[in-house]
C-alpha cells in the first residue's frame, strides 16, 4: 500500500472524465493517499478549475464530450506549465499513446488498469510537479539574485555563443540572446564596444591558460558621457562543454568619483592661490574704478568719451564678478533677486563682442526671435557667461567665420543659442566639456566653461553643447527660468 502523504505536502488532484462512477473511484484512490481531488466533467469544465486553483496532478480520460485529453494538455502547458498530466482512456492504442505522450503527457493508462499501478503513477507524478514546482521557484531566486548583481554576466561556449545572461545590458547585450537564438558574444555587443574589445581573444585565453583574462576599456554612451569597464572571463566548467564566465565590471561611478577627488585637489589649491593674488588684484580694479568714475564726472554726459569711461567701468565690474566667482567656487551663492532684459543683455553682448581682438576679421551676429524677455538674476555675471560663450566661437571659427547669437523664448525658458561655423566639438570631449581645467586651448585654463555652467546652474538655468544645424559647428544652449509676467488685478473697487 502507498502511504498518505504528510499534511505539508498538499496534492490537489484534477479528474477529468464524463463517466462519473470512475471519476469518482479515481479520487477515492487519491483520498487515500491525501490528495485533495476536484472532478470535472468536461473540458470546458477543466479549464475553468485551472483559472481558479493551482493543481498539481490532472487525471483525464482522452475523449471529453467537448473536445480530447490533447486539448486538455495544450491549454493546461500554457496555464501551469508544472502541471503532470496522467492520460486515462477505454480505447488504448499505440497512436494514442505516442500522441499523448508527444503532447508532453506523464503517463497513459487504461482504465482497467490495476488501481495501485494507478495510484503508484499518481504518487510518481505529484512528486514530479513539486520537483518542477521546487526547481522553478530556485530558478526564480537564482534570476533574481543575478539580476540584482551590480555586474552583467554572460555565460558562453567555446565558440562564443551565450548560453545564458542575467539581464539586458545597451553596450553589451542590447538584446536577449536567448530570443536571437545561436548568437555569439561577438555578435551581441554593440559596434562601440567590439571595435575595442577582442571578445575571443579574452574567452580563448581564459581556456587555453585555464586562469582569469582581464581587458579595461572606455566607451561613450548615447549622452556622450564616458564609461568605463573592466571585462573578466573565467573558465567555470569543463565537462560536458567548456564554459567561461564573462563578467562586465562598471567602473564609471569609481572613476568618477576619483575624477571629482582629484578635481576637488586642484579647486583647493586654486582657491588658495586666489586667495594669496585676490588683494593684489582687487587693488588695481578699485584704483582702475575709482579713476574712471572721476573721468565720468568731467566729461559732458551722451559724448562718445562718456560711452568709453562708462564701458571701462563695466569691465571692471566684471572682472570684479569673475573673480569673486573663482573665490566663492566652492560656497554657490544664490544670484540677486533682479529682473534682467534677457535681449537687452545679448545685444550688448554682441555690441562688446565685436570690439574684441577675436572678432577681427570674424562676423557676430544677433538674431532675435523674440521681442522682450525678462529672466531673474545677476546681470554682471550673466554677462560674462555669455559673453565667455561668444568669445569661445569665435576663437573655433576661422578667418571670415561666422557666430551668430540667437535669442527665443517659450512661456517657460529664454533660450540662448551661440552657433558658429567652426569643426564642432569632437565626441570624445563631449562628456567633459564643462569639468574643470579641462581644455584644449593652448594657454588655455580649462575654467571657463566651468564657471559658464556654474553661472547658469546658479541662475537655476541649464546650458548643454550640441551641433549648430544652420551653420554646421558647435551650439552651445543656455535655458534660464523665464520671470512669469505679472497677473494683472481685474477686480473690482468697493
Amino acid at each position: 500500500m502507498i502511504e498518505p502523504v504528510s499534511p505539508h505536502e498538499r496534492v490537489r488532484l484534477l479528474i477529468v472524465d464524463d463517466n462519473r462512477d470512475f471519476a469518482d473511484n479515481v479520487a477515492d484512490l487519491g483520498a487515500a493517499a491525501g490528495y485533495e481531488s476536484t472532478v470535472a466533467s468536461s473540458l470546458r469544465e477543466a479549464l475553468g478549475v485551472l483559472t481558479r486553483e493551482e493543481i498539481d496532478v490532472a487525471v483525464l480520460d482522452q475523449r471529453l464530450p467537448d473536445g480530447s485529453g490533447l486539448d486538455f494538455l495544450a491549454a493546461a502547458r500554457r496555464a501551469q506549465p508544472d502541471l503532470v498530466s496522467v492520460v486515462v482512456t477505454a480505447f488504448a492504442s499505440l497512436d494514442n499513446t505516442v500522441a499523448v505522450l508527444n503532447e508532453g503527457a506523464f503517463g497513459f493508462f487504461t482504465k482497467d488498469q490495476d488501481p495501485e499501478q494507478l495510484l503508484d503513477a499518481l504518487r510518481r507524478a505529484a512528486e514530479t510537479a513539486r520537483l518542477k514546482r521546487e526547481n522553478r521557484r530556485l530558478r526564480t531566486t537564482q534570476q533574481g539574485i543575478l539580476r540584482a548583481l551590480p555586474d552583467l554576466l554572460l555565460l558562453v561556449n567555446e565558440r562564443l555563443e551565450i548560453q545564458s545572461v542575467n539581464r539586458e545590458d545597451p553596450l553589451f547585450c542590447p538584446e536577449d540572446p536567448l530570443a536571437l537564438g545561436r548568437v555569439t558574444l561577438t555578435e551581441l555587443v554593440a559596434p562601440v564596444v567590439r571595435e575595442r574589445l577582442d571578445a575571443a581573444a579574452l574567452v580563448h585565453g581564459a581556456l587555453e591558460h585555464n586562469r582569469s583574462t582581464e581587458a579595461s576599456l572606455t566607451v561613450r554612451d548615447d549622452s556622450g558621457a564616458s564609461r568605463f569597464f573592466t571585462v573578466r572571463a573565467s573558465v567555470v566548467a569543463q565537462a560536458p562543454q567548456r564554459l567561461v564566465l564573462v563578467q562586465v565590471i562598471d567602473l564609471s561611478d569609481r572613476m568618477q568619483l576619483e575624477r571629482r577627488l582629484a578635481e576637488s585637489e586642484g579647486l583647493a589649491m586654486l582657491g588658495r592661490m586666489a586667495s594669496i593674488v585676490a588683494h593684489e588684484i582687487r587693488n588695481p580694479i578699485a584704483g582702475v574704478r575709482a579713476l574712471a568714475q572721476m573721468m565720468l564726472k568731467r566729461l559732458p554726459a551722451g559724448s562718445e568719451e562718456s560711452e568709453n569711461v562708462q564701458e571701462m567701468l563695466q569691465l571692471a565690474d566684471r572682472m570684479s564678478a569673475t573673480l569673486a566667482d573663482l573665490l566663492s567656487w566652492a560656497k554657490p551663492k544664490h544670484a540677486a533677486e533682479a529682473t534682467i532684459d534677457v535681449v537687452g543683455l545679448c545685444r550688448d553682448v554682441v555690441r562688446e563682442g565685436r570690439r574684441w581682438p577675436a572678432s577681427e576679421g570674424r562676423h557676430l551676429d544677433l538674431e532675435l526671435r523674440v521681442d522682450e524677455a525678462h529672466v531673474v538674476g545677476e546681470r554682471d555675471r550673466l554677462f560674462s557667461a555669455l559673453s565667455n560663450l561668444a568669445e569661445n566661437a569665435l576663437h573655433a571659427v576661422p578667418e571670415g567665420g561666422h557666430v551668430v547669437v540667437r535669442v527665443l523664448a517659450d512661456p517657460a525658458r529664454c533660450i540662448i543659442h551661440v552657433d558658429d561655423d567652426g569643426k564642432g566639438i569632437a565626441i570624445d570631449d563631449v562628456g567633459r566639456l564643462f569639468e574643470p581645467f579641462f581644455t584644449k586651448k593652448k594657454g588655455g585654463t580649462g575654467l571657463g566653461l566651468a564657471i559658464v555652467k556654474k553661472v547658469i546652474d546658479a541662475h537655476g538655468g541649464t546650458v548643454r553643447p550640441g551641433k549648430a544645424p544652420q551653420l554646421g559647428g558647435a551650439r552651445f544652449t543656455v535655458e534660464l527660468p523665464r520671470e512669469p509676467e505679472p497677473r494683472s488685478n481685474s477686480g473690482n473697487g468697493a
